[in-house]
């Protein structure tokens, strides 16, 4: 997967990579059970603030989109089933634009 962030963009920077990675489980790029980058790794990656990944990750969970380990240590995609009807409009509509 490939994430690029604009960081001159008026979209906060947590915003973009959620939609990113919302976009590629839509769109099968990650598949369920998938794990993402840990949150330094990604940072470090990106070039941005770890904390910014840790909200973009926090918030996907909240939405079923991801889940943590029990530690809390790996991150992966929800199963495809979690992943509400609501979220898959969302992002068509996004794409479509």
């Amino acid at each position: 997967m490939i994430i690029e962030i604009e960081p001159t963009s008026e979209t906060p920077i947590y915003l973009q990579l959620m939609f990113q990675i919302k976009r590629a489980v839509v769109t099968g790029e990650l598949l369920s059970g998938d794990t993402l980058p840990s949150v330094r790794g990604l940072a470090s990656e990106l070039g941005v603030n770890m904390h910014t990944v840790n909200k973009a990750y926090n918030l996907l969970t909240d939405e079923e989109v991801l889940i943590k380990s029990t530690k809390g240590y790996s991150v992966q995609v929800a199963d495809k089933r979690s992943i509400s009807d609501r979220l898959k409009e969302e992002m068509k509509t996004k794409l479509e634009t």
